[in-house]
């Protein structure tokens, strides 16, 4: 099991505000630039970002996966904690949208930046045992929610990241993200990184960079 506490983590102001669909063409957008600094220390303070990894296997009584079954695997699930959620679900109830989207760009921001540095402790992992990773699947997309249950049991979320797993086989807080990590014996291969021609959000951020 490895654990991820990261204390600092980052959000530029022009990323963030990328995220959320403000560009700096946009009439809003020094609104936006000020809104960013008057909310930016109280979402920091409310972040509480936390990831685990454990490397595993599906157990033969579980419902067997065609993807995964069989499969050496690596579960992976990153948090930015309840705070910053609660923060930006604060502002929304009181009219505060604008407070409210950037809170929420912000905690996407350190979650997407955090996760690529654990993925690169993974990357490290894999090679110093001589293993490449095929391929890094999600739900629902790959594999049915109720493989949740068994990353919730396997990454232990409630202890480690302070997390929950709802009756609907969702997690909270809302933002999170969870995955597993094929493992192969072919060394050539090192598809960690989420493949932006595979994804269906096609105005993501991330797609053509920042």
């Amino acid at each position: 099991m490895k654990i991820w506490d990261f204390k600092e983590p980052s959000a530029e102001c022009s990323t963030v505000l990328a995220m959320i669909g403000c560009k700096k063409t946009d009439p809003s957008y020094d609104e936006f630039v000020k809104t960013y600094e008057e909310v930016k220390d109280e979402a920091f303070a409310a972040l509480n970002v936390r990831a685990a990894a454990v490397r595993t296997t599906i157990p033969s009584d579980f419902p067997k996966s065609g993807v995964l079954y069989g499969k050496d695997l690596i579960f992976f699930m990153i948090t930015v904690g309840y705070g910053i959620s609660d923060l930006a679900e604060k502002y929304m109830d009181e009219g505060e949208y604008i407070k409210g989207m950037i809170v929420g760009g912000i905690a996407d921001e350190c979650l997407f930046s955090c996760e690529k540095k654990a993925f690169y402790d993974i990357e490290r992992y894999a090679r110093l045992n001589d293993l490449g990773i095929e391929k890094i699947l999600d739900a629902p997309k790959d594999f049915s929610l109720s493989l949740h249950k068994l990353i919730a049991q396997r990454l232990e979320v409630q202890k480690n990241l302070g997390m929950a797993l709802t009756e609907g086989l969702m997690f909270e807080p809302v933002k999170s993200y969870a995955c597993a990590l094929v493992l192969t014996k072919d060394t050539d291969k090192m598809a960690i990184y989420h493949s932006c021609s595979e994804c269906t959000l096609k105005e993501c951020t991330y797609r053509n960079g920042r």
